[in-house]
């Protein structure tokens, strides 16, 4: 009778637990959550070191703060758009740097066109 009540008790525990996760829950299924504006900028920074450090971008990149931050629509799916400007690069063409990411930021591509 013990061991019956035991599993009983553990079974009520278990199904109680999961409705107590509610809306968060679906995160934990492989899903990572969106970041927000701040972590989007910090890893598009990192993506402009990487770029630096592989001498594919002038290292004056480095030293720049976002110009803008935005969630846009691509195909149909949404994407941060983070943008820099560096005035100190003499071909106007080059001068801005769009960093793709998808909405959990995990980088995308990057151009100069910002398309």
């Amino acid at each position: 009778m013990r061991k019956f009540l035991k599993n009983i008790t553990l079974l009520f525990l278990f199904s109680t637990l999961g409705l107590m996760a509610g809306s968060g829950a679906r995160y934990f299924s492989g899903q990572p959550a969106p970041v927000v504006e701040e972590i989007a900028i910090l890893k598009a920074k990192e993506v402009i070191a990487k770029l630096v450090e592989k001498k594919q971008l002038e290292s004056s990149w480095k030293l720049l703060d976002a110009k803008s931050a935005e969630k846009k629509i691509f195909d149909d799916r949404p994407e941060w758009v983070v943008s820099f400007q560096n005035t100190k690069i003499s071909d106007k063409k080059r001068q801005n740097i769009y960093i793709f990411m998808k909405l959990n930021g995990e980088f995308i591509a990057v151009n100069h066109t910002g398309y």
